[in-house]
Formats: structure tokens, sequence, C-alpha cells
């Protein structure tokens, strides 16, 4: 049986093979950005202000001085 062959036909499984691996590597680089992207989220690394807590009403924060600690420190 005659088989045709053409002269540059075998340029086509390198290029095949140069193609799945470009198309796999895009596919993992998206994964890895949305694997990240949910990291910094679920860690809340984001800016976000800061939420200070509000004191109970009639009573405002206040450093007080604590003599106890300070004089077991010296």
């Amino acid at each position: 049986m005659y088989t045709v062959t053409y002269p540059n036909a075998w340029i086509i499984l390198p290029l095949l093979g140069a193609l799945s691996t470009a198309i796999s590597i895009y596919i993992a680089y998206l994964v890895l950005k949305c694997a990240i992207r949910n990291g910094i989220n679920e860690s809340r690394l984001r800016l976000e202000p800061t939420t200070q807590q509000m004191a109970p009403i009639g009573y405002k924060w206040a450093l007080v001085k604590d003599e106890k600690h300070q004089a077991a420190d010296r």
C-alpha cells in the first residue's frame, strides 16, 4: 500500500506539542492567579479601613496608668 508523505509533515508533531504546552502553561497561570486572589481575599490582607471598637454609651476610652504593673516591672 502506498502512503503519501509530505516533506514537511514531521513539523506537525513538534508544533502540536508546543501548542499544548503553551495552553497548559496558560491554564496553570489562570488557576494560580485565581488561587492567589482568593487567598488574599480570605486572609483579609486587602486595605480595609480599621474599625475601632465603640465605647459603651456614657463612657469613653482612655489610657490609665496602672501602678501595680509599673511597680512590678522595676
